[in-house]
């Protein structure tokens, strides 16, 4: 009856949608339930056969679903959805009820339509988003009675780039941190739009010489022409011995050198040299417009040069390697407002992440959606599309809902969302409601989830080209079928240095098994107690203790988040399970090139802001427990110039218990001997 239904529904649906699936002979199962659900159908869940209500999000409303197929058609494949999608229009009225303490502005179309109490809103079909300069991740607040985790106030601070004291951060190290899972705060927005010397700087750029630029420079690269410190001299010398040679002859240019047999390979190079000349100089002209150039040589491509650029690079939420690629120089030739746009865009897809409980992000089918027109990944972040798409993989569920929200706020552009941030010069607490897409039918508060991590490839020397990089797929069971939500890549073990007993350093390799293992323990903003084997040297920095490593922080070695990695090996005599733990975690990383080119110590690496999606998902979406902050004691003794220092760790970060924790499969992968 509840698949009758659907397909009754589905039928009235594709009726009145010709002109939109008209030639689509196949919908894969989200591209189903998506139809449906936006259409409205299933509102009646005794008539659609459903068993439950969907529960609801961080004020979010349940929302009744058509049942899910308990089995995927022989060739169906998930179907993109259309970008912002229609939702249901809220309930009415937009008034709180009397007495209401905690009410919130609803938002339509770029104005105030009403306000409603946040705990109704969710019954009305609305969903708080908060946009406050002092949210945190949904990991990092006190849930069930427990205090908010500790680095809750440092990330706080990173995200509005302050320093301890409340003034500006002005070290570049400490600012920038998208990449590293910290996004802006609306006031940092605010002032970047509201930066008009560097837009009138930047839009002063002749960006030509951009244009043409193909390849790559790299500083590391002794063949590189164009990182030869020695260009601008070299193409200073070459155009000397030019113009003389056409003073002598009484020519007009140094054009009518090039047939010559002696001077037209010159004047070649010299082209070639004034090409990269053109390039860098362009490049740094940006990064002098950003105040990001230090004291650089003009036109050589040097160290501050390179240290620039990788400050515009995490800026902009790019992977930063430090060199100049195509793009990097696709993503310079857009204006600095439209570069502040997709900055804001970013900033407010991870507040919809954590006002929805979503993590559909198109990557279980190797494409993701746009906001406004604009794709807000980059190709590192969707390394693992080249695998293709999985059957019944999730689309991007995550973009349409961003979409909706910025829609919601007004912003279209980069005038409205200029607009949108001035009319709010205080923005230390902004929350508001807004009507954002259905969820797909498979939330719910305990979810069938499993995981797949994939070792691909796994080869005890260097990668070979066309080799499988490690990859993590999270499941949700749907009837009788495994939908995959989302497949990041990874990394498994390779060879890294270790403490051998003899004092001495050796590189070792560091195996990520393979086999069953399970996620129990969520720990939101973890430390990493170095075992033994970890040379003094990893632990020291410039002199002094390397705590960042130590964490909690988004530079420790387990990042903002992890899960571990437990073995179950069966009860003991008291009957309770036991349980195996061999040090392995899936956690984040601010190392992402070893995310790309997936080698670590033996965990599976993520980006940070993947992880704490993931950890935010799984608890949301699985029964649990909240235990807190988990008190340690650790001490270290460590040798820093020829004195010991203590290294000491008093807590090993906020856990959350899986009840009951989710089974994972290590993969074998390919194994190379």
């Amino acid at each position: 009856a509840g698949a009758g239904h659907a397909l009754s529904c589905l039928r009235r649906v594709m009726s009145r949608s010709r002109g939109s699936v008209r030639g689509t002979a196949w919908l894969g199962l989200v591209g189903v339930m998506g139809l449906v659900a936006a259409a409205g159908c299933g509102r009646d869940r005794h008539a659609a056969g459903v068993a439950h209500a969907q529960p609801a999000a961080a004020g979010r409303a349940p929302t009744a679903q058509a049942p899910a197929p308990t089995a995927p058609a022989p060739a169906a494949q998930a179907t993109p959805q259309p970008t912002g999608s229609a939702a249901p229009s809220a309930a009415r009225p937009r008034t709180p009820r009397a007495g209401c303490t905690d009410a919130v502005p609803v938002y339509t179309d770029g104005a105030p339509d009403g306000s409603v109490c946040a705990d109704e809103a969710g019954a009305l079909g609305l969903t708080v988003v908060d946009l406050g300069d002092d949210w945190a991740p949904w990991v990092f607040e006190g849930h069930e009675g427990q205090r908010e985790v500790r680095y809750r106030r440092v990330y706080v601070r990173l995200a509005d780039e302050k320093t301890d004291d409340g003034a500006p951060q002005t070290n570049v190290d400490e600012r920038f941190l998208e990449l590293y899972g910290i996004f802006p705060t609306l006031r940092v927005h605010r002032a970047r739009f509201a930066d008009a010397q560097l837009h009138t700087c930047s839009a002063a750029i002749d960006d030509a010489p951009l244009r043409g630029f193909r390849g790559s420079i790299n500083r590391r690269n002794r063949r590189d022409p164009a990182a030869d410190p020695n260009l601008a001299r070299n193409a200073e010398r070459m155009r000397t011995q030019l113009d003389r040679e056409v003073l002598r002859r009484g020519l007009a240019s140094i054009d009518e050198l090039a047939s010559d047999r002696r001077l037209g390979p010159v004047l070649a190079r010299y082209r070639e040299a004034e090409g990269h000349l053109a390039v860098i100089r362009t490049v740094q002209a940006h990064l002098r417009c950003e105040g990001l150039l230090g004291a650089a040589r003009d036109g050589v491509f040097d160290g501050p040069t390179a240290r620039g650029l990788t400050s515009w690079q995490r800026k902009n939420m790019r992977v930063s390697r430090g060199y100049f690629d195509e793009p990097s120089r696709d993503f310079m030739l857009r204006s600095s407002e439209e570069r502040a746009l997709h900055g804001l865009l970013r900033t407010l897809r991870e507040r919809v992440v954590d006002a929805t409980g979503l993590v559909e992000d198109g990557t279980a089918v190797g494409r993701s959606g746009t906001v406004l027109g604009h794709p807000l990944n980059t190709p590192e972040l969707e390394a693992a599309a080249a695998y293709g798409a999985l059957p019944l993989g999730a689309e991007d569920l995550i973009s349409p809902a961003t979409e909706a929200l910025v829609r919601a706020l007004g912003i279209t552009d980069v005038q409205t969302a200029r607009a949108f941030l001035e009319a709010r010069p205080d923005t230390r607490r902004v929350r508001l409601a807004v009507v954002l897409p259905p969820l797909p039918a498979y939330h719910a508060a305990h979810m069938d989830l499993h995981a797949v991590i994939d070792r691909g490839d796994v080869r005890r020397g260097p990668n070979q080209t066309g080799d499988r990089r490690p990859t993590t797929t999270l499941y949700v069971r749907v009837g009788t079928s495994d939908v995959p939500l989302v497949r990041w890549n990874t990394t498994i073990g390779g060879y890294q240095a270790e403490l051998m007993e003899d004092g001495t350093i050796s590189q070792q390799y560091k195996e990520s098994p393979a086999g069953p293992v399970i996620w129990r323990d969520v720990v939101a903003a973890p430390t990493w107690m170095p075992p033994p084997s970890t040379p003094d040297d990893e632990l020291v920095s410039r002199g002094r203790i390397n705590s960042s490593i130590v964490g909690p922080g988004f530079r420790s070695a387990y990042g903002l988040l992890m899960v571990m990695h437990l073995k179950e090996m069966g009860a003991g005599r008291d009957g309770r399970m036991r349980y195996h733990d061999d040090g392995v975690r899936s956690h984040g990383s601010v190392s992402y090139h070893s995310i790309l080119s997936g080698y670590s110590h033996g965990c599976h690496r993520l980006f940070n802001h993947l992880a704490l999606r993931l950890g935010a998902f799984l608890v949301r979406h699985r029964t649990h427990v909240v235990r807190g902050d988990q008190s340690v004691e650790y001490e270290r003794r460590l040798l820093v110039d020829g004195a010991e220092e203590e290294l000491r760790i008093d807590t090993r970060g906020y856990l959350y218990e899986l009840t009951p924790a989710v089974p994972v499969d290590v993969l074998e992968g390919t194994v190379h001997r």
